[in-house]
C-alpha cells in the first residue's frame, strides 16, 4: 500500500509562472516613487505627481511588438537593443534552490537599468540607486501572494545581494531576494 506522503510531500513550485506578476501587483499598490522614476524621464521625476493605477499598468509589457514603449518587464531577456533614454525594471524568477524534497528557496531578480543621460536627478541622487532603495524597502519582509515572504538576507540565501551591471549607454543594478517555500 502506497503512503499518501509519498505522493504529496514534494515541492511543486506552485504559482511559479505568477511570481513576477504578483510582485508587480504588489509594487503597484505599495510604492509611488518607483513608478514616477520609470514614467517621467526628466531630472525632476521624483517630484512629479503620482501615477494612476491605469498609468502604472500601461508601463507593463505584455507581449506587444514594440517593447521600447514599456518600462516594466517580467523577464530578464530583451529582444532588441535600446537607444532611447529610458529607465526600465525587470522583475523575474532568478532561480530556485531545492533544499530537500519538500522545501526550496525561490529567488527573485529585480533589474533596474537607466540610460546614463537621465540617471542623475535634480535632488543629487540617481534614478537607479533610488529605485533600488525603494524596491528593497517595498519587498524586504513583504508577503507576496503565491510566493511567500521575500527576504533580503544573505544568512538565509547567499544569492541575496545587490550587484552593478549594464552596458553603455545603460547602467544599472540587480537585486536578488529570496523566500522559503514548500
Amino acid at each position: 500500500m502506497m503512503n499518501n506522503l509519498d505522493t504529496i510531500a514534494y515541492s511543486k513550485i506552485t504559482n511559479f509562472k505568477m511570481f513576477s506578476y504578483n510582485c508587480i501587483s504588489h509594487l503597484i499598490d505599495n510604492n509611488e516613487e518607483v513608478w514616477k522614476l520609470l514614467f517621467y524621464n526628466d531630472r525632476d521625476a521624483w517630484s512629479q505627481p503620482n501615477l494612476t493605477t491605469d498609468q502604472k499598468r500601461s508601463l507593463i509589457y505584455s507581449g506587444e511588438p514594440d517593447e521600447t514603449l514599456f518600462r516594466v518587464f517580467m523577464s530578464e531577456k530583451q529582444v532588441n537593443a535600446w537607444t532611447n533614454e529610458a529607465c526600465i525594471l525587470r522583475i523575474f524568477p532568478f532561480g530556485v534552490v531545492p533544499e530537500n524534497r519538500t522545501i526550496n528557496t525561490s529567488i527573485m531578480g529585480f533589474d533596474v537599468y537607466s540610460h546614463y543621460r537621465i540617471d542623475t536627478l535634480s535632488n543629487y541622487t540617481t534614478r537607479v540607486d533610488t529605485i533600488v532603495e525603494e524596491l528593497v524597502a517595498t519587498f524586504n519582509g513583504a508577503n507576496i501572494g503565491g510566493l511567500g515572504r521575500l527576504s533580503f538576507n544573505s544568512a538565509m540565501q547567499k544569492a541575496d545581494k545587490i550587484n552593478s551591471g549594464g552596458q553603455i549607454p545603460f547602467g544599472g543594478k540587480r537585486i536578488t531576494m529570496s523566500t522559503k517555500q514548500n
